[in-house]
């Protein structure tokens, strides 16, 4: 049989011992505390990779449209320099470029008039359109009759702190837009110095 004076003696003062409180409040603000430095440091590199992406389609679509006669051997030069314009020295295994040509008719949708697809790793289509089709163009993006705009579409997966966490689940599989760790981009341009409505020969 426990005396009361006994119990009294062992547990109050251990009732009163506030010593591994901080820990333990320090226990519970840790996963906040994780969870919300990795979210910063995952937005930080998405916004980082879609703002370079963005910079890439635009500087790659300058060049394109300051030719004067533009053919697809041309073409495959530009796309050897998106290591360089996009910042990623092995472009190829995460993203993907491809440029069309979209000439105005009468009477009809804008047409895709060709397409050029860099090489690349990352499976994904043009959300414009192929060769032949009516184009998908933004609303704000009117063509007169036999007028030209060359569009620059870049898929790209992005590796961040996140997908590689996840890169057993995320690997693999088509890109073609935005979401999870894909990001879209692409820029419209009007052709400055030569009639771009077809490729010149080689």
């Amino acid at each position: 049989m426990i005396h009361r004076p006994t119990v009294r003696r062992i547990v109050l003062p251990l009732l009163r011992n506030e010593r591994g409180i901080a820990a333990t409040e320090f226990a519970f603000i840790l996963p906040v505390l994780v969870g919300l430095i990795m979210g910063v440091t995952e937005a930080g590199q998405r916004y980082l990779i879609s703002d370079r992406m963005g910079s890439t389609v635009a500087r790659l679509g300058d060049l394109i449209t300051r030719e004067r006669d533009l053919s697809a051997t041309e073409i495959a030069d530009m796309f050897e320099a998106l290591p360089a314009l996009s910042g990623d020295p092995a472009f190829a295994n995460a993203g993907v470029v491809i440029v069309s040509g979209i000439v105005g008719e009468r009477r009809r949708p804008p047409r895709v008039a060709w397409q050029r697809r860099s090489d690349g790793a990352v499976p994904s289509g043009s959300r414009i359109g192929r060769p032949g089709e009516a184009a998908a163009l933004p609303a704000h993006l009117t063509l007169a009759e036999g007028e030209t705009v060359i569009a620059v579409e870049l898929f790209y997966r992005a590796e961040t702190l996140f997908t590689r966490l996840a890169s057993a689940s995320a690997s693999g599989g088509s890109c073609d837009g935005d979401g999870n760790d894909c990001v879209y981009k692409v820029s419209f341009h009007r052709g400055r110095l030569a009639d771009l409505r077809q490729l010149g020969h080689d």
